[in-house]
């Protein structure tokens, strides 16, 4: 200020050295108005600098304050969105449980009901006199053909097959014996069929696919009483009748030929019905034969 002071009197002095003026200069002079309004132009300029740099000052924390707000507001924002995210897939999570225990226990309850249904079943033979009733549980053959209406089976073999007649079969029947023979006939293989009464045998589950495991025993050995050596078993599932059946397969020596037999049964009330199939051939002779057995309906 007092810089620029003594520039306005030393602008001062040489205005009047120019003009040869010796009265000084008073205010209301058009030179001092001139360096007057000057000088409050500067301070007017000054002032609103200040004041704009004051403003500034005040309005800088309110926008750090709003960019802070926005920040968090983002920041929130995808928080609840991955919460959002994690709690739909819980939810989904869940929800495919719940529909899998269901569907679970939906298949148990009709597992369920069918075993009743069938042991709740009325058994046609408990209307029949006992010598129908017999005939009726053992089957009955026509030419090459075996049908079974208690069991709902029937099956037809080619001329290749030597079938044991019906009245063959009738000498067979001892009237106390829980197994008693339904077919029987040799050709490339050898087929029989019996019928096994529960009611005067082993007390098992005739519903039970593993029932045949019950008979492995006696099985093998009357396989070992024909004569077959170096005999191996095992149990294989096996499709029976549209059913998963469990069988037991046996291999063995029988005069220096491998030997091959299946065996498995299916049940109804209290009567099971055992096939066994056996061959010098091969395998898939054995389960052809035995993949012919059909439902009658």
């Amino acid at each position: 200020m007092k810089k620029k002071m003594l520039v306005v009197m030393l602008s001062l002095t040489m205005a009047m050295v120019s003009t040869g003026c010796e009265t000084p200069l008073l205010p209301g002079d058009p030179i001092i108005d001139i360096v007057m309004n000057n000088e409050k132009d500067e301070k007017a300029s000054k002032e609103i600098d200040v004041a704009k740099e004051k403003e500034a000052a005040e309005a800088e924390p309110e926008k750090v304050t709003e960019v802070a707000s926005t920040s968090t507001s983002k920041v929130e924002e995808k928080e609840d969105k991955k919460t959002s995210s994690s709690a739909t897939a819980a939810t989904t999570a869940e929800e495919k449980k719940d529909k899998e225990d269901k569907k679970e226990k939906e298949e148990k309850e009709s597992k369920e009901k069918d075993k009743k249904a069938k042991t709740e079943e009325v058994d046609p033979l408990d209307e029949m006199p006992l010598e129908e009733a017999r005939k009726y549980l053992l089957g009955s053959q026509n030419g090459n053909t075996y049908e079974n209406k208690y069991f709902n089976l029937k099956f037809t073999l080619d001329d290749n097959y030597i079938i044991k007649s019906q009245s063959e079969i009738d000498e067979t029947f001892t009237e106390d014996s829980p197994v008693q023979l339904a077919f029987s006939a040799v050709g490339p293989n050898l087929i029989t069929i019996s019928v096994i009464d529960l009611n005067t045998s082993v007390p098992i589950d005739p519903l039970d696919t593993s029932t045949i495991i019950v008979f492995s025993s006696s099985i093998i050995k009357s396989i070992e009483n024909q004569g077959v050596t170096d005999i191996q078993s095992n149990f294989e599932a096996t499709y029976f009748l549209n059913n998963i059946q469990n069988s037991l397969w046996v291999t063995g020596k029988y005069r220096s030929k491998t030997y091959y037999q299946r065996s498995l049964c299916t049940a109804r009330s209290s009567y099971i019905i055992l096939f066994e199939c056996s061959t010098l051939i091969d395998k898939d002779s054995v389960d052809d034969l035995l993949g012919s057995i059909e439902p009658i309906k």
